[in-house]
């Protein structure tokens, strides 16, 4: 860290590149920022810029930052010491780009992301956006894609927005609050929120300590805050441990799922921190036979691998409840709509006989899966078409009527999915802003239907039901694939 006020903007020089060789020249640029001691979050950056093998790292001085600006405003301005009000941003490319910064525009395909570092000792990471380390490959993100804008040029990085605690203003439920805001505001076009909103909106109420400097937040804090702030999150004691649950059974993994899948990435709370799920793969890990975790944890960096939730290497740290963070306009959970889907493709298949043969052999052969995700009803049709599915299914859900949010409970095919192949037998589209209190089989729940070769959409005022029979039973890729949070 540079080591005065006017050490952090010597000059007026708006950017220089420093080019990456060796595990030294990352050592270098580390003990530049870090402050005293080892700087966790920064080193894991720099450790994931690594693994996408950046040959170049641009330091653009003088970077105005709205974030570090709010924080700035609140706080760091009404110290005795002086802090700048300006940050550097940091950009990551993959190839080595001209010292003299021109002509940067062909390097896009080469651009990994950018990490704002703040000018407040031992805490220096501030926004980032970082694209998921390639041993992620294979993984469903929670994942915003931003437009970059570096001296005229845009760039394009696709990625969980991520910053750290600073220790004083904001702690790790606030950090853990701003990385779900600033992800919401880019995917579902929530309002932007600054560390002031975050830090003023959780304020008062059943305290820990004192507010500024800020002692933490309590449970009801993070709760009522998020409410102020525009989400409408649901709560969950973390489920005990089972290593052989019964089918349909609520388990800690099957939660995170959901909600990293439906771009609704999930807060966890210990007895003395925070953190954000923001991704899961199909591989086993040491605390699931099939499915591994990643995390953000702002006193840690971004996507770290989860080995085992129920066995934390800090005791501190054992995940005791799950936040939801649900839209406004999202009034049932997953966890209900996935009853009441898996409820509707049972009584599909033990009702149309011959024409769910396909769905049917699968349930048999215990191959049959349920995946559920929330979606954006718009960008559902849009992707309808490069799926693979019948053109009069495609047609039949697009111009169903349905709300912004649809829930999709998915029948798979588990022996297609093991295959990389398409897996979809079906889905049922559930209404999502239809009443909890509903019964789980209720008609006034769904959308739309389809199993196998029957499928069918009821209209919402006049409950008209169009059915279609006879559909090609072939299965067809899931929503979740084509929409792209499924790293390649």
């Amino acid at each position: 860290m540079p080591s005065s006020f006017l050490d952090w903007s010597p000059d007026d020089t708006p950017g220089h590149v420093v080019v990456i060789n060796d595990d030294e020249d990352w050592e270098e640029l580390e003990r530049r920022y870090r402050g005293e001691g080892v700087n966790r979050p920064l080193r894991r950056v720099f450790e994931i810029a690594a693994l996408h093998g950046v040959r170049s790292v641009l330091v653009e001085y003088r970077y105005i930052d709205a974030d570090w600006r709010s924080q700035h405003a609140e706080f760091y301005g009404a110290t005795f010491r002086r802090f700048p009000s300006v940050c550097h941003r940091l950009h990551f490319f993959t190839v080595e780009i001209p010292s003299d910064l021109q002509d940067l525009d062909q390097y896009q395909d080469h651009y990994r992301g950018y990490m704002v570092l703040r000018p407040t000792p031992n805490a220096p990471v501030g926004r980032t956006m970082i694209s998921p380390p390639p041993d992620m490959a294979g993984a469903v993100v929670a994942q915003a894609t931003e437009t970059v804008h570096l001296f005229g040029w845009p760039f394009m990085v696709s990625a969980m927005p991520f910053i750290s605690q600073d220790r004083q203003y904001l702690r790790c439920a606030h950090a853990s609050l701003w990385m779900v805001l600033r992800h919401a505001e880019t995917v579902h076009g929530l309002g932007r929120k600054l560390p002031k909103d975050i830090h003023e909106a959780c304020s008062g109420g059943s305290v820990i300590g004192r507010q500024v400097p800020s002692a933490g937040l309590t449970q009801s804090q993070v709760l009522d805050g998020s409410t102020r702030l525009g989400l409408s999150m649901a709560r969950m004691p973390v489920p005990a441990k089972n290593d052989e649950p019964d089918p349909g059974a609520i388990t800690l993994y099957n939660v995170v799922c959901r909600y990293v899948s439906s771009q609704l990435p999930p807060i966890v709370l210990s007895p003395n921190h925070a953190w954000v799920v923001v991704a899961w793969r199909r591989t086993p890990s040491v605390g699931h036979s099939k499915l591994t975790l990643w995390r953000h944890d702002d006193s840690a960096g971004p996507y770290i691998k989860v080995d085992d939730p129920y066995d934390e290497p800090n005791p501190a740290h054992k995940w005791s409840t799950i936040l939801m963070p649900l839209m406004t306009k999202m009034y049932i959970a997953a966890e209900r709509a996935e009853v009441s889907g898996g409820a509707w493709l049972r009584t599909m298949i033990d009702s149309y006989g011959e024409l769910v043969s396909v769905a049917a052999e699968a349930a048999a052969a215990d191959a049959l899966a349920v995946q559920t995700y929330a979606v954006k009803s718009t960008e559902f049709k849009a992707r309808l078409a490069g799926r693979g599915m019948p053109a009069e299914l495609e047609a039949l859900y697009r111009f169903a009527h349905m709300p912004k949010y649809i829930w999709v409970i998915e029948a798979v095919d588990r022996r297609a999915r093991s295959k990389g192949l398409p897996d979809v037998l079906g889905e049922v589209l559930i209404d999502s802003t239809e009443s909890e209190g509903q019964r789980a089989d209720a008609s006034e729940l769904i959308l739309a239907a389809h199993v196998g070769g029957v499928a069918y959409s009821t209209g919402p005022d006049h409950r008209s039901t169009q059915v279609i029979r006879d559909l090609d039973p072939a299965l067809y890729s899931s929503d979740l694939s084509a929409q792209g949070t499924v790293l390649v």
